[in-house]
C-alpha cells in the first residue's frame, strides 16, 4: 500500500489503556514516525513523543475497550518499511509492551530485511563547559554502572542518547551525564526507590555552557498532623491504662486475690499498652523491608489489648465490689462491644471496595489508569464521617455506663 492516510484498528479482548506509536521498522529504537488523526476523541487522545506532535495515541479513561480506530498520516519523508508498535494493559499486573504490527512497506521499496546493529553517525556536540569530546560506554559493566535510553546506546555516537554513569574511586565517586534536550537533566541520591527527600544535581544547559546546580527534593510526605495526632492519642490511651490499672490496687489496698482472672488480665493488657508505644519508637522507615512486619507486630498488639481488655472488662463487672444490676450493665456491655465490632467490619467493608475501585501497587501506592488523589480524598472523607459517629456513640455508651453505675 501507498503511504498517505492509512486507517488503524486496534481490538482484542477488553482493555483499559494502549499507546500506538509508528516506528521505521529498520530502526524501532528511532523517534516516531508520522501522526495521527483520531476518530473518537471521548476514548482516545494524542500525545507528543520526542517533540513529534500527534505522534503517538493513547487512552482517555480507564472504561475497558474492545476495539480502537485512528487515522495514520505520513510525514513527506517517510521511511520506507513502517511498523507499529502498541502497549496494551488490561489491569495492573497484565499487559504486553511494545507489541509490533505487521510491516507495511512502501510500493517500490526493496524487501524488509532484518538489518545488522549499526550506530547512526552524529553530529559534534557543541563544546559544554571544559568537556572536549562526549562520554565513552566502553567501559560500562566492567569499571562503571551506566544506566542508557535507548538501551545499550553509545554518547559518543548517538546524538539522542541519554547517558549516566558512575565511576568509584577510592574517596569519591565520579558521575557522568549527558544527553539532548535544551533544558537540562538532573540525577538524585537517594535511600530508597521513590522520588522525595532526595539531594538532587542538575545540569543546566545555556548560553553553549553547562552550569551544575545542586537542589534538594522535597517531594511527598505523609500528613504530619494525622501522625502527631495518631501518636498523641497512642500515648493518652497507654496513660489511661497506667490510671486504670492503679486504681484497683489502691482501692483494695494491694492484689485482690478473690477476683478470678480480671486481675490477671489486667496486668496483661497494662503490659501491652506500654508495649505498643516503646514499638512505635522503633518503626523502621515507610520502605524498609522490615516495614511489613512491624506494621503487623503493631496492630496484633493492639488488637490483643482490645479483645483482653473486653473480657477483663465482662469478668470485672461480676466483682461483689461493683454491685451492678445483671440485666443492664450485660445488656450496656455486649451493646458497645457490637457497636466497636460493627465499625470495624464498616471500615473494612470500605476499604475493601476502594481498592477494588483503584488498582494500587502493594510497594509504592502509585495506581494506573485513575486518580488516586481523588480515590484518597474519597476514602478520608468517608472515615471523617464514621470517625464522628464512632465518638458519638462512645460517648452515649459512656453516658449509659455511669447511668447504671450511679442508680446501684
Amino acid at each position: 500500500m501507498a503511504f498517505g492516510i492509512s486507517h488503524m484498528t486496534l481490538s482484542g479482548p477488553q482493555f483499559k489503556g494502549f499507546l500506538l506509536e509508528a516506528r521505521n521498522a529498520e530502526d524501532l529504537n528511532g523517534f516516531p514516525v508520522g501522526s495521527f488523526t483520531l476518530t473518537d476523541s471521548q476514548v482516545s487522545q494524542l500525545l507528543t513523543c520526542e517533540d513529534i506532535q500527534g505522534s503517538a495515541v493513547s487512552h482517555t479513561s480507564s472504561s475497558k475497550k474492545t476495539e480502537i480506530k485512528v487515522y495514520w498520516n505520513a510525514p513527506s519523508s517517510a521511511p520506507n518499511h513502517i511498523q507499529f508498535l502498541v502497549t496494551v494493559v488490561v489491569k495492573y499486573k497484565t499487559y504486553w509492551v511494545k507489541v509490533p504490527s505487521q510491516i507495511i512497506s512502501q510500493p517500490n521499496a526493496l524487501p524488509f530485511t532484518t538489518p545488522e546493529a549499526t550506530v547512526s553517525p552524529s553530529l559534534t556536540p557543541p563544546p559544554v563547559s571544559h568537556l572536549t569530546k562526549p562520554f565513552s560506554a566502553s567501559d560500562c559493566g566492567n569499571k562503571k554502572f551506566c544506566i542508557r535510553s535507548p538501551l545499550n546506546c553509545d554518547p559518543e555516537k548517538e546524538e539522542a542518547c541519554v547517558f549516566l554513569s558512575f565511576t568509584r574511586h577510592a574517596q569519591s565517586v565520579m558521575v557522568e551525564m549527558s544527553g539532548p534536550g535544551e533544558g537540562y537533566l538532573s540525577f538524585a541520591f537517594s535511600h530508597d526507590r521513590w522520588m522525595g527527600n532526595d539531594d538532587a544535581y542538575l545540569c543546566i544547559h545555556e548560553d553553549q555552557t553547562v552550569h551544575v546546580q545542586p537542589a534538594h527534593l522535597m517531594g511527598r510526605s505523609h500528613p504530619v498532623m494525622d501522625s502527631r495526632v495518631h501518636r498523641m492519642l497512642m500515648l493518652t490511651t497507654s496513660v489511661l491504662t497506667c490510671i486504670a490499672f492503679i486504681m484497683p490496687f489502691v482501692y483494695r489496698g494491694g492484689w485482690s486475690w478473690h477476683a478470678g482472672y480480671h486481675p490477671y488480665l489486667g496486668c496483661i493488657v497494662m503490659a501491652l499498652a506500654v508495649l505498643q508505644p516503646l514499638l512505635a519508637a522503633f518503626r523502621p522507615p515507610l520502605h524498609d523491608p522490615r516495614r511489613q512486619m512491624f506494621n503487623w507486630t503493631h496492630w496484633s498488639v493492639g488488637t490483643a489489648a482490645r479483645i483482653i481488655a473486653v473480657v477483663a472488662m465482662f469478668l470485672g463487672m461480676d466483682l461483689p465490689g461493683l454491685n451492678l444490676p445483671s440485666p443492664q450493665k450485660t445488656y450496656a456491655m455486649i451493646g458497645f462491644v457490637t457497636w466497636h465490632i460493627g465499625t470495624e467490619i464498616v471500615l473494612e467493608i470500605h476499604a475493601y471496595r476502594l481498592s477494588r475501585k483503584v488498582e494500587i501497587l502493594d510497594d509504592d501506592r502509585i495506581q494506573i489508569l485513575q486518580s488516586l488523589t481523588v480515590a484518597e480524598a474519597e476514602g478520608h472523607a468517608f472515615k471523617k464521617v464514621v470517625l464522628a459517629i464512632y465518638v458519638c456513640g462512645n460517648v452515649t455508651f459512656l453516658i449509659i455506663f455511669l447511668s447504671v453505675i450511679n442508680h446501684v
